[in-house]
């Protein structure tokens, strides 16, 4: 091969390489997937560039708005280390807070208990969620009594495994719109929404439970809660029911049809005082794994019709 053609060659392969970057840089730019980099991992190196140089363009953003009066804000990162966050705070002239962005590395894998019982949170909006590696939410917005509005506008839950409690007591929560929840690899969805008093209205029909196991007081104490959109997905995995809908004294329907309970073992206070229920169908209903039925309708005072074809109670132990 002449030097001239290897030449041409060598230039033509920096010149592609370099061309591959600039693609890179543009998916970045229009928010695209964390795989992109890793696809293109050996290109970037070739270029004498780090991945960790490129990590910036891949955080998880969010900006906080606390209520008036308050000075500081002590999250709960799941990395003490300062090289995995950084914070920038927006102060008002009288020294209070206005707002504070966050950014997170995306190497983080468990936000559990972020903000939990942050009582001075009336807002947090979501700017970027490009991390791929997150797999737990759990308590991620626990007690957070004060909390009004979550943008969830950018918000990635594709790789996420635990949801239980995520919610938990958000006491001020009137409304949530979880649309762009991505629930397919999701386990554990237990005391989710536990406590919400102020909400009426939860849609989750684009929820993918295919893989749930646990829905244990998922609505429990939703005292105003209304309407449930539950999805329609199957639920072979699931094992666990027991007080999911205790104390929604309000909801007026609940529509169950597309529940799997065969492996189900505890229905213990399932429909515990949802006093509003007028009929309820549970004629899918699989319950030959039962253990545990104690106070399953408790205290129904409207209830005129229930359908139980179904139903085989044989190794239950507790029906009280």
């Amino acid at each position: 091969m002449s030097e001239k053609i290897y030449r041409n060659r060598n230039i033509l392969s920096k010149i592609r390489s370099k061309y591959i970057l600039r693609r890179v840089f543009a998916y970045v730019e229009n928010k695209r997937m964390l795989t992109i980099i890793r696809y293109n991992k050996n290109i970037i190196e070739k270029n004498n560039k780090s991945i960790d140089d490129y990590k910036k363009y891949y955080q998880i953003i969010f900006e906080i708005y606390p209520l008036n009066g308050f000075k500081d804000i002590n999250l709960n990162f799941p990395k003490s280390d300062e090289k995995y966050y950084h914070l920038y705070t927006e102060n008002e002239d009288n020294g209070k807070i206005k707002k504070i962005r966050v950014e997170i590395a995306p190497d983080i894998i468990s936000l559990y208990g972020l903000f939990k019982n942050q009582y001075n949170l009336k807002m947090i909006k979501f700017i970027e969620f490009n991390s791929f590696e997150v797999e737990s939410m759990c308590g991620l917005f626990y007690n957070c009594t004060k909390l009004k509005k979550i943008d969830f506008s950018y918000f990635n839950t594709s790789s996420v495994k635990d949801m239980s409690f995520m919610f938990y007591g958000c006491t001020s929560l009137k409304k949530i719109n979880l649309k762009n929840f991505n629930t397919k690899n999701v386990y554990y969805m237990n005391s989710m929404f536990h406590g919400c008093s102020s909400i009426e209205d939860i849609d989750l029909s684009t929820f993918n439970i295919s893989k749930v196991q646990d829905m244990n007081s998922m609505f429990s104490g939703c005292i105003n809660l209304i309407n449930i959109k539950l999805p329609h997905t199957n639920t072979e995995y699931l094992q666990n029911m027991s007080k999911m809908f205790y104390n929604c004294y309000s909801v007026t329907q609940l529509y169950l049809k597309s529940f799997n309970t065969h492996l189900v073992k505890d229905f213990c206070c399932l429909f515990f005082e949802c006093e509003s229920l007028n009929e309820l169908d549970l004629s899918n209903f699989v319950t030959e794994n039962a253990i545990n039925m104690s106070c399953m309708f408790f205290k129904y005072l409207n209830l005129r019709k229930v359908l139980l074809s179904n139903f085989i109670t044989t190794k239950v132990m507790d029906m009280s």
